[in-house]
């Protein structure tokens, strides 16, 4: 494509918007759009638009082949939509930059754009392009659900859709982690995982949230048994695994229970507790090979089976201080007597009857002072909500995961224990003012 524009520069931010099949991106880049002055440039919709338009001639019946059986477009095919797209926008003063949603899909589109001299046929800033890459990561099961619902093109459907799915987990991990190692990856997610607290802050805006780094205790549980190892945080014995034929060797050769977990965030739902061999051979094929939880369960983390009783603990934390409210108890299985699958919680009461003060105190000097300590001498000083997941054994509390976050549902009945003098925004404003001495709450 051949573009003739003037000499002027300006400051035009190109974002990137990744994400499987159904993760929602249209609809995220739609309210950024509206909300940042935008345009959102849809690769997908785009050229189904213009296919219909050029229906019968040869590229247009090249690219719905290649849509509906062979995979990804080459750059060759692409860059002249995006080429034409980016351009359009920049002439429109009212527009800050632009978003492409779907793009790009595979390592030959990412190092083709790489190597395109756009930059030197358009106006932009001089900067390199992209300025920012969103990923949305989203289960598999929640995936499909919102791509069959949404009924945009008549071809939909589960069979093209597990097609499609198969392709992103062959093709995607590479882009992204190309973006990641480059510093320009904001995975939409789990927000505080995501690094939103970087965002407000490079923003001036008060952000009650951990960095992206010191949240990572909860992005991956694999960095998060390193971290409790390193510092002496009590917690089961575990191995971690990103090779399947390995993870069911382990699991043939162990005698005592296990528990399988995603290392990456899987929605509260990645945690498997199989009761025979069969059963854990096929939540590792589900989570590595099948991709449940897409690439949070590329690795897993495989760990002995404790036995005691679940609490929820959550932390306030400045960076120098810390408030603990009372312990919580929710309840994950989806039906009665504690039995059937993990749900992101089923319902929670507090306090928990069973955990006095003692065993409080023990908590704390065991578990949260050694975490926060640990987070400090890592660089990575945690301010915000720190949620520990506990189970109370006969050897004393052991952590089962940590979360950067309020936790729901513990959070509904923790808040009806506050006080009517306590101001809960106050609580979270002296949080990010390393203030948190400054105010009570009872």
């Amino acid at each position: 494509m051949d573009t003739q524009t003037s000499s002027k520069r300006r400051n035009f931010a190109v974002v990137f918007v990744l994400g499987a099949p159904g993760s929602g991106k249209g609809t995220i880049c739609d309210f950024l759009a509206r909300k940042h002055s935008l345009l959102h440039f849809s690769v997908g919709d785009n050229l189904r638009t213009w296919m219909k338009s050029n229906v019968g001639t040869p590229l247009a019946a090249r690219i719905q082949d290649k849509l509906d059986h062979q995979g990804f477009l080459t750059s060759a095919e692409l860059n002249p939509f995006l080429g034409l797209a980016i351009e359009e926008a920049i002439r429109k003063d009212d527009l800050k930059g632009i978003l492409i949603d779907g793009f790009p899909r595979c390592e030959e589109q990412l190092k083709s754009w790489a190597q395109w001299p756009f930059q030197e046929r358009l106006p932009l800033d001089g900067k390199n392009k992209p300025d920012a890459v969103l990923l949305l990561s989203v289960t598999k099961d929640n995936a499909e659900a919102r791509y069959l619902a949404r009924g945009r093109d008549r071809n939909d459907s589960g069979e093209k859709f597990i097609r499609r799915f198969a392709e992103y987990l062959d093709e995607g991990p590479p882009v992204e982690r190309h973006y990641r190692e480059a510093g320009l990856l904001i995975e939409i997610d789990n927000n505080v995982v995501g690094g939103i607290e970087g965002l407000f802050r490079d923003s001036g805006i008060p952000c009650f949230a951990p960095t992206k780094e010191a949240a990572e205790i909860e992005g991956s549980k694999a960095y998060a048994k390193g971290f409790m190892k390193r510092y002496g945080v009590p917690t089961a014995g575990y191995e971690i695994f990103d090779d399947i034929g390995l993870a069911k060797a382990y699991v043939s050769a162990v005698n005592h229970r296990i528990v399988i977990k995603a290392s990456g965030l899987a929605a509260g739902k990645g945690v498997f507790l199989p009761t025979r061999k069969e059963e854990a051979y096929q939540a590792l094929e589900d989570m590595m090979v099948k991709g449940l939880f897409a690439s949070a369960g590329s690795s897993v983390v495989i760990e002995e089976y404790l036995e005691g009783d679940e609490i929820s603990v959550l932390t306030f934390s400045d960076g120098e201080s810390i408030l603990t409210l009372p312990p919580c108890q929710d309840h994950k299985r989806i039906f009665e007597n504690n039995i059937g699958p993990n749900t992101g919680g089923m319902g929670a009461y507090t306090p928990v009857p069973f955990v006095n003060a003692q065993q409080m105190d023990e908590i704390d000097s065991q578990v949260l002072r050694p975490t926060f300590a640990g987070s400090e001498m890592e660089g990575r000083t945690f301010r915000g909500m720190l949620f520990t997941g506990i189970i109370m054994t006969s050897e004393g509390p052991k952590v089962l995961e940590y979360n950067a976050r309020f936790g729901d549902p513990e959070t509904q009945s923790l808040m009806m224990l506050l006080s009517l003098e306590s101001d809960l925004a106050l609580i979270l404003l002296a949080c990010t003012q390393q203030n948190l001495k400054s105010v009570t709450s009872n």
